[in-house]
């Protein structure tokens, strides 16, 4: 278990992120008032315990702002991950429990656009207003929209809802803080951005790899094809020279036993060479 997290707050203007912030610290740090306009226009931290762990929690303005450009949001969420340096154990996409707008199922694009396609490996959906679910279970409300569904299983199938009335409930941040300890693999693993063109590396090396092991590995049987060759030429003129020899000593020629085919080559085994390349 990570004693220190560091966690990231996104998602659209008015969902819940503020307020979800103040649940995870347990009291209220980020400005969440009731305003017809966004409160969040910067990303700020705030460090604090939750459930007896050192934690750091950044607020993010709206992925879809109304009063910053694309431009400006993307960066005040590279800001975010500076203040979450080396990088955030999780990446809390915040949602509003109820219909997805087309904003909303387009949110987690619009990260991986704005940052790398590998921050889906550290997302965690969040949904805020538990208490709109009165006795219905998440995975229920999930299962009965395709998109939503989608959404999930982009984020390695994790979720968690926040009820932000009850504040003093810390079972349901502990829930919270074990499901990132398990996404996390106890604090080891962090979203550190990948730039465009490391991913167009990473995409490119299976790829070369595989051409590169299909040159070699011909390569390697045409070397071996030609020493047989030559190995074999060599033998056959020693072979008619005894032949020879027989017919100058003896009444006949040498029988050859039907069958035989002393021309017959086998071919060079590969499989150590598959097994040193499979290991590359």
């Amino acid at each position: 278990m990570m004693l220190y997290l560091r966690l990231v707050l996104v998602g659209q203007e008015k969902v819940g992120k503020s307020s979800a912030a103040n649940t995870i610290l347990g009291k209220k740090e980020f400005d969440c008032k009731i305003s017809s306009k966004p409160l969040t226009l910067s990303s700020r931290k705030v460090d604090g315990d939750a459930d007896g762990r050192r934690v750091s929690v950044v607020d993010t303005p709206g992925l879809f702002s109304s009063r910053l450009s694309a431009q400006e949001v993307k960066a005040e969420l590279l800001a975010a991950l500076r203040l979450s340096s080396p990088g955030p154990h999780a990446v809390l996409l915040t949602l509003q429990l109820g219909r997805l707008s087309e904003e909303e199922q387009k949110g987690l694009q619009t990260l991986q656009k704005m940052l790398s396609s590998n921050i889906s490996q550290h997302t965690i959906l969040l949904f805020t207003y538990g208490d709109r679910l009165d006795h219905t279970d998440i995975q229920q409300f999930i299962r009965e929209d395709n998109n939503l569904q989608q959404l999930v299983k982009s984020c390695n199938g994790y979720c968690h809802v926040f009820n932000n009335r009850d504040m003093e409930d810390r079972k349901q941040v502990r829930a919270l803080l074990d499901k990132i300890d398990s996404m996390s693999e106890g604090g080891r693993s962090y979203y550190q951005r990948r730039s465009q063109s490391e991913s167009v590396i990473a995409r490119a090396c299976g790829g070369i790899h595989q051409r590169c092991y299909r040159l070699i590995r011909n390569f390697y049987h045409i070397i071996r094809s030609g020493e047989t060759q030559r190995e074999w030429q060599e033998t056959r003129g020693r072979r008619e020279d005894h032949i020879q020899q027989l017919h100058a000593n003896s009444e006949g020629p040498e029988q050859i036993v039907p069958g035989q085919n002393s021309s017959s080559m086998e071919e060079p085994e590969l499989s150590r060479l598959d097994e040193i390349l499979l290991t590359c």
